[in-house]
């Protein structure tokens, strides 16, 4: 995904975040979890350069996402618990598991 590169001037702050939503609602799911995703890489790779860290993925630890979906009937903080095991029997080799 490449960012739209237009500049506008911005008068009134209300309209800019009016903007802004309007934008971020136009684009689908996918593009929006794209940016995000893009987003996160490049604030890893700030943090690691600041550390003086290398960036080079090889030899960082692998990182693992996972997606929880939840059913519609069931909500808060049991379902949160049940969730959180779930993912602790999902990753192998988990101290906490």
């Amino acid at each position: 995904m490449s960012a739209d590169k237009t500049i506008g001037r911005v008068t009134n702050t209300e309209q800019q975040q009016a903007e802004t939503y309007r934008y971020w609602h136009s684009l689908s799911v996918g593009e929006r979890l794209s940016a995000v995703w893009e987003v996160s890489q490049a604030a890893y790779a700030f943090a690691a350069a600041f550390k003086g860290n290398s960036t080079n993925d090889s030899q960082r630890s692998e990182r693992a996402i996972t997606r929880v979906q939840r059913s519609r009937d069931k909500s808060g903080r049991e379902q949160d618990i049940l969730d959180v095991k779930k993912l602790r029997d999902a990753v192998p080799g988990d101290p906490e598991a």
